[in-house]
């Protein structure tokens, strides 16, 4: 699957693959061998090269010791590619513990890099969520406030690494329901997000279309919070491409229900300079069936009759449009089809 995904994998993760595709190998005693002497030479040359410093190169031997292979494994590979193949038995135990120190060396400390990136990303919301409240109660006590807290720890946030930026908006969805998706509070970052990190802000907007939840109050708070994401009088008119980042992740919604009604705003604001998507969208708004929801989440007749006011608005306001530009919709949509 991350071969699949790159044509470039770190060293460690390619050697693992293959040293657990050698222990799974069925066929006969020789293909088993073949496969276990290559994973094994792969193993060592790879990490043992990438160990190499200096401007002279160092013996296998004494490189391998430095990074804890030990002298019986050099052995095993040195008989792999330069004599006869060792026997399955000891390729199979250089194997195991080739894998146990990919385990000690890579996997674990992995592991809690991620861990650490996630507590990262939840400790820079948290402070954002106490330093805004707190700033709030200063306003309310006439106070003056300064704005290079905030300034700082937005740009602090926004400069995260790119998995950090991967865990932002589910994290900043769990917040914003903490704050009960008060936009005034969290104005600064998405402002500073939509300048900097555009493709976040649209994964924002993706994680909250398929946050479907059956409390009326609860959906509103999300389109109206979507709604003040995508305005272009707050942020400006967005430029093209992330005004087509914000219909794919509407298109790609699987919430039919929920995406209807946010696809209705976005058209309201979005311009007639978005592509052959454009016409997608609306014929989004064209489908009339209702989702298949859990009885729990099944709309109330409110919100289906709301439903229908915005369909109708916003296909009154398409067919309102002058000539030139529904004709440059349809040619758009021929071209989408």
């Amino acid at each position: 699957m991350w071969a699949a995904r790159s044509q470039r994998l770190p060293l460690s993760v390619e050697c693992t693959g293959e040293l657990v595709a050698a222990s799974l190998e069925s066929g006969d005693r020789t293909a088993q061998i073949s496969v276990y002497s290559l994973a094994v030479i792969r193993f060592v040359n790879g990490h043992v090269d990438k160990a190499q410093g200096g401007v002279f190169a160092r013996s296998v031997a004494s490189v391998a010791a430095e990074i804890g292979i030990p002298d019986w494994i050099i052995d095993i590979r040195h008989e792999a590619t330069h004599k006869c193949l060792p026997c399955r038995d000891r390729l199979r135990m250089a194997a195991e513990y080739a894998l146990r120190w990919l385990e000690e060396k890579y996997w674990k400390p992995q592991s809690q890099c991620l861990e650490n990136a996630e507590q990262k990303v939840e400790n820079c919301l948290a402070g954002y969520v106490e330093l805004q409240r707190r700033l709030d109660g200063m306003r309310e006590e006439g106070k003056k406030t300064n704005k290079t807290e905030i300034t700082l720890l937005v740009e602090q946030i926004s400069s995260l690494s790119q998995y950090e930026l991967s865990l932002l908006p589910t994290k900043l969805v769990s917040c914003l329901e903490v704050t009960s998706f008060s936009f005034p509070m969290w104005k600064p970052l998405l402002i500073q997000l939509n300048k900097n990190k555009p493709h976040v802000l649209a994964h924002l907007i993706h994680v909250l279309c398929q946050n479907y939840s059956s409390k009326f109050q609860l959906r509103q708070n999300i389109i109206s919070f979507v709604e003040s994401i995508i305005s272009k009088d707050l942020f400006g008119v967005p430029c093209k491409d992330q005004h087509t980042l914000y219909v794919d992740t509407l298109l790609n919604s699987q919430n039919d229900h929920q995406t209807r009604r946010l696809s209705s705003i976005f058209l309201n604001h979005c311009t007639d300079h978005v592509t052959g998507k454009y016409a997608k969208l609306r014929d989004l708004l064209n489908i009339h069936h209702l989702p298949k929801t859990s009885p729990t989440c099944t709309p109330t007749p409110h919100d289906i009759s709301k439903q229908i006011e915005d369909l109708r608005s916003v296909i009154k306001h398409l067919e309102s449009k002058s000539s030139s530009t529904r004709s440059a919709v349809t040619s758009r949509f021929v071209e989408c089809d």
